[in-house]
């Protein structure tokens, strides 16, 4: 079978090398592992080579110009995962030598893939010449470089605001979080601030989305309304942003509606691996407070519509909340259950029933709220019309 010589002009062995005790010596027997090997048909150009002989058929941008660098990438098709964190050797050569070695404590000899050896036998592969290419230019030497295999996501710790923090209403909230990568002894390959963005929604809903690489903020000018509304809400929210180190640092402004935020991060590490971290935060005050009770629409006609009961939780823990109607006579007309609210704006429906079903007469009635966060209990009461035509 011919063979040609760019073919044969470059080969690539991949080990892994580790569990070697003495760097100096590459080939030590028993020490290194060879996970895969390659040749040119392998390898991946980018932009790629032009496939005709006549370079004049590639004269667009989409193929190699020899005056512009050419990236030449080396998949590694092994099974990388189950190495995490070890070191690679990545060797690049035309000719090697596989040769029998004497194994100095049995006395006897070893070949490639005898099952014993150690640091005292001989090597017995060899790297003999470089690359070379098509008319026969050698190298004098193999190339060789190191890596860590590195299949972990980074991992954010938010360090503030802290766990269960709340903060004033239109203050000044500092973010800082940090970047936690066991590959490579903790340092990790880097995240990709081009992939990185931050979310932040609140008790009504999604407040923005923010890549700080792609963001513009003259967008608040865009003909989409909702990329001109997320640009006027980062210009309102993200005060200032940096990425130093393993650090992340952001200050947010002018969140004024009280209850739960989370921030979210997404994006991955210069070599592809995704994280999406979370972290929860509290805007309003410390005491728990029952603000700005109304109903809307009051009157209500319970034909054609139902009542809702709006008002402020404030504080910083999740409370029990319980509503009453009672007529104006003191009689219980209707009971809602119990149930779990958030920090913030809390809004309950009455449908202008009793605990059976039926319509309620014409007349005026109360609404009785309770909420319990374990600290304590407040209450609130509001009156309801109800009118039917």
């Amino acid at each position: 079978m011919f063979i040609p010589l760019q073919d044969m002009g470059l080969k690539m062995d991949v080990w892994l090398v580790d569990n070697e005790d003495d760097q100096s010596d590459i080939d030590e027997y028993m020490e290194r592992n060879l996970i895969q090997t390659g040749t040119p048909a392998m390898l991946v150009f980018d932009p790629p080579m032009c496939p005709h002989s006549d370079q004049t058929q590639c004269d667009d941008e989409t193929y190699y110009d020899p005056s512009d660098p050419l990236k030449v990438r080396l998949p590694l098709t092994a099974n990388l995962s189950r190495y995490n964190g070890r070191e690679i050797e990545v060797v690049l050569y035309s000719s090697k030598l596989e040769h029998i070695g004497m194994d100095s404590n049995l006395g006897q000899l070893i070949g490639l893939g005898a099952g014993s050896g150690d640091d005292d036998d001989e090597e017995f592969t060899k790297y003999i010449f470089g690359p070379f290419d098509c008319v026969g230019n050698v190298g004098s030497a193999y190339v060789a470089r190191r890596f860590i295999i590195d299949t972990t996501a980074p991992e954010i710790v938010f360090v503030t605001p802290g766990p269960n923090a709340v903060v004033t209403p239109g203050s000044e909230i500092p973010v800082v979080a940090v970047i936690v990568d066991t590959a490579s002894g903790g340092t990790g390959s880097g995240i990709s601030t081009e992939d990185l963005c931050i979310y932040l929604s609140g008790p009504k809903g999604q407040v923005f989305q923010f890549c700080p690489e792609t963001f513009d903020p003259g967008d608040t000018a865009s003909t989409d309304s909702a990329t001109a509304a997320n640009a006027r809400a980062v210009n309102g929210h993200v005060k200032s942003w940096s990425i130093t180190g393993n650090k992340i640092e952001m200050v947010l402004v002018g969140l004024q509606d009280q209850g739960l935020y989370t921030l979210r991060f997404e994006g991955q590490d210069n070599i592809g691996n995704a994280f999406v971290a979370s972290h929860n935060f509290t805007v309003g005050s410390l005491a728990l407070t029952i603000a700005d009770p109304y109903v809307y629409p009051n009157p209500v006609d319970p034909q054609k519509d139902r009542a809702t009961i709006h008002f402020i939780l404030g504080g910083y823990r999740d409370a029990q909340v319980s509503m009453k109607i009672f007529d104006f006579a003191g009689d219980l007309v209707y009971a809602m259950p119990t149930e779990t609210r958030h920090p913030g704006l809390v809004e309950l429906e009455w449908a202008g029933t009793t605990k059976g079903g039926t319509q309620v007469a014409n007349g005026g009635y109360v609404a009785h709220i309770t909420v319990d966060d374990g600290a304590g209990v407040k209450t609130e009461s509001v009156k309801i019309a109800v009118r039917k035509d």
